[in-house]
């Protein structure tokens, strides 16, 4: 299990460098955008769509590194006045039903995804696939997921 978490945190800081690469690509296609309008009088077609798509991207890539860091923000005023075991106890009470949560929106998720491809869905301006999108999203929600249940794996040891 160790092996297999070492592994997953580099996998998940590679999707967090490619996410950091995507808004990366974001600020280019942005700037690249303004420039063409403004000195060619012809801007990039579907730049908005593509901006969006790509920040959507991005967030859902490197949600499960920022959940591996312990990144999000975390409301402990009240769990502070328990005393340290069932600070535990509720933590994976809690991460118990994180997991199951996130596990039922991977599969809504992926079941939209397939709505969309079985009914053709495509982007307004650009016409992109949309089920390729969500099929992206659903990954990311897949690994924030793993992560989720790591997080868990670690405060069951924790209380071991």
């Amino acid at each position: 299990m160790d092996k297999f978490i070492i592994i997953f945190k580099k996998i998940s800081s590679k999707f967090d460098f490619l996410a950091a690469m995507i808004i990366l690509g974001i600020s280019i296609l942005v700037v690249a955008n303004i420039l063409l309008r403004r000195l060619l009088g012809s801007p990039i077609h579907g730049v908005y769509e593509y901006v969006c798509y790509l920040t959507v991207f991005a967030i859902s890539l490197a949600l499960a590194n920022c959940a591996l860091q312990d990144g999000h923000i975390n409301i402990t005023f009240l769990l502070e006045k328990f005393s340290a075991k069932i600070q535990k106890v509720i933590l994976i009470v809690f991460g118990v039903f994180v997991l199951g949560t996130f596990s039922l929106i991977i599969w809504n998720l992926a079941d939209y995804a397939r709505e969309m491809y079985l009914l053709g869905y495509v982007s307004s301006v650009v016409r992109i696939p949309l089920e390729y999108i969500m099929a992206i999203i659903v990954a990311g929600f897949l690994i924030l997921t793993i992560s989720i249940f790591i997080k868990l794996v670690e405060d069951v040891k924790k209380t071991s």
